[in-house]
């Protein structure tokens, strides 16, 4: 198989409540003639159940062009080779999506809460993303997404305005800049208070401890879970 040839990467997050998504996206891929099945890959998550998981796999046979992981702890490196991502709403998902400006398709969660859907929602009306709504997923119209996307990725039509992920390192120097104005009223803190101190001593106890390990605990504290949304 030709390494360039296009990727569509199936992500369920936890995979607890994923295996719908999975099994329309195999439903789809199994109607089609066999030189239109697509390179894909399917992350199941390590929470969905084992019968599910074990079907899903057991279907992949059957498809060659077609892997099922129950785990990875390097997503960011598939979602970064997938031309296509296909997932589930979760907050850190679709960070990751918009960080790497994937096309993408998603299919939120709408319960216990409307979160996924209110976001992804928005997202798709600003052009950042394609959402189906769960009530109106099926194989044939999962599929008909996917072509699109995957053709859509071959010319020159981007996703339109892509978010500024870079808000890190923004509140990074916006603090830097707060601490070397000296316009920090000394009455609100006591003298023991780290912004009383000299600005590159503040820098080390604040800088590394609320923004450094923030940073790396954000991207892998939760990945045991993989991705395991609200």
């Amino acid at each position: 198989m030709a390494t360039d040839e296009p990727l569509v990467l199936v992500t369920l997050g936890g995979g607890g409540d994923g295996y719908r998504l999975a099994d329309a996206y195999l439903r789809g891929l199994e109607a089609l003639p066999v030189s239109d099945r697509c390179r894909s890959l399917i992350v199941s998550g390590s929470e969905m159940p084992e019968r599910q998981r074990w079907e899903l796999k057991q279907r992949a046979v059957a498809l060659p062009h077609v892997t099922v992981l129950e785990f990875t702890d390097d997503l960011m490196s598939y979602l970064n080779a997938a031309t296509v991502v296909v997932a589930m709403g979760g907050y850190n998902t679709i960070g990751e999506i918009l960080t790497l400006r994937k096309r993408s398709i998603i299919v939120p969660r709408i319960e216990p809460v409307a979160e996924q859907w209110i976001r992804a929602d928005r997202m798709e009306k600003l052009g950042w993303l394609r959402m189906i709504h769960p009530h109106h997923l099926t194989p044939s119209g999962l599929m008909e997404a996917v072509q699109q996307e995957l053709d859509l990725s071959q010319g020159s039509q981007s996703i339109a305005y892509p978010p500024d992920m870079r808000a890190l390192p923004r509140i990074a120097n916006h603090l830097t800049e707060l601490l070397q104005s000296r316009s920090i009223d000394s009455t609100y803190f006591p003298p023991s208070h780290p912004w009383r101190l000299p600005f590159d001593e503040t820098l080390a106890v604040l800088l590394p401890t609320h923004f450094g390990n923030w940073a790396f605990d954000s991207q892998h504290r939760n990945r045991a879970r993989h991705d395991r949304r609200i």
